[in-house]
């Protein structure tokens, strides 16, 4: 098992990263409802690429290598951000009661996941996110974390849901073999680990940070 040298200071940053179990194998995905999204979810739209442009260079401004692309990831967003609206919850634990890292494990990536999620009627847009992310200190350490190598990156307006928009950004350390192209779907109560975030407008944001990893 590996820890990050900087894990320390970003569980302050999180309050509390819920304990798992390493060892454990978790479970594949092994319904419809647990993993799978469409194709065009799976591809990365106008507005993901534009936030994944923006933050590359809001990581190279300050010294940061880029992310790149993980299908896997991405595939963990986009299932996040739909069943967030679907269900209408606004949670890192999602309706199958799994934390980030389980979630991307359980989408095939094989590692553990930071999270960053945000959901508000005004933020259908790249930069909204962006923004909105960056003026938060939790969020903002997500996406200026040094360790982070990959993401995938997820949004879905979902009408008649509390919040109409919601986005997610995976955060990992772990080289899955992917580059973000769209690939096939698998077959077959608030947890501790994040700060939240409430705005004046009601738009909300989360961020999970979670550096293990078995490699």
């Amino acid at each position: 098992m590996y820890l990050a040298p900087n894990l320390k200071l970003l569980l302050v940053l999180c309050a509390v990263v819920a304990g798992l179990s390493w060892g454990a194998a978790i479970p594949r995905a092994v319904a419809l409802s647990n993993c799978t999204v469409t194709g065009t979810d799976l591809a990365i739209d106008s507005e993901e690429a534009d936030f994944l442009l923006r933050i590359n260079s809001y990581r190279t401004e300050n010294g940061k290598a880029m992310l790149s692309l993980s299908t896997n990831l991405n595939r963990a967003a986009a299932w996040m951000a739909q069943d967030m609206g679907q269900r209408n919850y606004f949670s890192h634990t999602d309706s199958a009661s799994r934390d980030p890292s389980a979630r991307a494990r359980a989408c095939d990536y094989p590692g553990n996941a930071g999270e960053n999620i945000a959901a508000g009627t005004v933020r259908d847009s790249g930069l909204e996110a962006f923004a909105a992310w960056q003026a938060s200190s939790g969020h903002n350490a997500n996406m200026l974390n040094s360790n982070y190598k990959y993401i995938g990156i997820g949004r879905a307006y979902v009408p008649g849901s509390t919040y109409g928009w919601y986005w997610v950004t995976d955060f990992g350390i772990v080289n899955d073999g992917t580059n973000g192209e769209e690939a096939p779907p698998l077959t077959a109560p608030t947890a501790p680990g994040y700060d939240r975030a409430i705005s004046a407008s009601g738009n909300l944001q989360l961020h999970w940070t979670d550096l293990a990893t078995t490699e």
